[in-house]
C-alpha cells in the first residue's frame, strides 16, 4: 500500500510566504522607477508599448487605454477610464535656444535650437487618489532613421526626479500620423508629495518628427456623498 507524504503545516506556510515574497519582487522590478537625466534622456528607459495605431488594422483590435463601449464593460465610474490631455502647442521649449514651431492639426516640432529636441512644459493636473496607468503619445513621424518620445516624470521638488514611464515610435517607423501606447503601470497620484510632468522629446530638431499631443488615462478616486436628512431635536418646555 502506497503512502502519501503530507508536508507539515510550519512548511507549507514557509513555501507560501517564499512565493508571496517571490511575486512582490517581480512586481516591484516591474514597477521600478528609472532615473531621469535632466539633460538628455535615456532612450534605453523606453519599454516596448502595449499598443501602437497600426494594430488597429487587425480584427477586434481595442487599446488598452480605451473606454470599452461592448456591453461587458463594466459600468461603474470607478472602473471606467478618466483621461487627462494636453496637444502639443501645450507643451513648451525646454531651453531658451530652441524655437517651437507649430504645423497643423495639434502638432509642433524643433526647428532650431544647440540643446536637446525636447519639448515640456505640460504640469499634470490629476485628481489626488487617481491611478495612472498608461500614457499615449500622438506624433507625426515621417523620420526612418530616428523617433518620437513621451516621458511621464514624477518630482519630488528639489530632490529627486523618476520617470515613472516612456513610450515613443520606432526609429524605423516614418508612415506619419499615429499613436503609441506605453505599458501598463500603477501610479497613485500623491499631489501633496510629487509634482508631475509631461515630456514629449522628438530624437532630432525637424520637421520631420513632430509632437501631436499626450493623453494619460488614469482611475479617478471614488468619493462617496451619503445625504442624510436633518434631524431637529426637540427639546421639553420649561414651565
Amino acid at each position: 500500500m502506497k503512502t502519501r507524504s503530507v508536508l507539515p503545516a510550519a512548511s507549507i506556510g514557509l513555501v507560501v510566504i517564499a512565493a508571496i515574497a517571490l511575486s512582490s519582487v517581480v512586481w516591484a522590478s516591474a514597477q521600478s522607477l528609472q532615473p531621469s537625466t535632466e539633460g538628455q534622456k535615456d532612450k534605453s528607459q523606453i519599454r516596448p508599448p502595449s499598443f501602437t495605431s497600426e494594430m488597429l488594422n487587425k480584427p477586434g483590435a481595442f487599446a488598452p487605454d480605451d473606454n470599452r463601449a461592448a456591453p461587458d464593460a463594466p459600468s461603474a465610474p470607478a472602473q471606467t477610464f478618466s483621461y487627462y490631455q494636453v496637444s502639443g502647442p501645450e507643451l513648451q521649449p525646454r531651453t531658451t535656444t530652441n524655437v517651437q514651431v507649430y504645423n497643423a492639426n495639434g502638432c509642433i516640432y524643433m526647428s532650431t535650437g544647440t540643446g536637446t529636441g525636447l519639448l515640456t512644459g505640460a504640469g499634470m493636473h490629476i485628481p489626488d487618489g487617481s491611478t495612472i496607468k498608461y500614457i499615449r503619445l500622438y506624433y507625426n513621424d515621417t523620420n526612418a532613421s530616428a523617433g518620437v518620445d513621451a516621458f511621464l516624470t514624477r518630482y519630488s521638488p528639489g530632490t529627486a526626479t523618476s520617470d515613472l514611464v516612456s513610450t515613443g515610435s520606432t526609429a524605423a517607423f516614418s508612415g506619419g500620423f499615429g499613436f503609441v501606447v506605453s505599458s501598463e503601470i500603477t501610479e497613485v497620484v500623491n499631489n501633496a508629495s510629487y509634482a508631475y510632468m509631461l515630456y514629449g522629446w522628438p530624437d532630432t530638431n525637424a520637421s520631420s518628427l513632430q509632437v501631436c499631443g499626450i493623453r494619460v488615462a488614469y482611475y479617478a478616486p471614488v468619493t462617496f456623498n451619503v445625504a442624510l436628512p436633518v434631524v431637529h431635536k426637540q427639546y421639553p418646555t420649561v414651565r
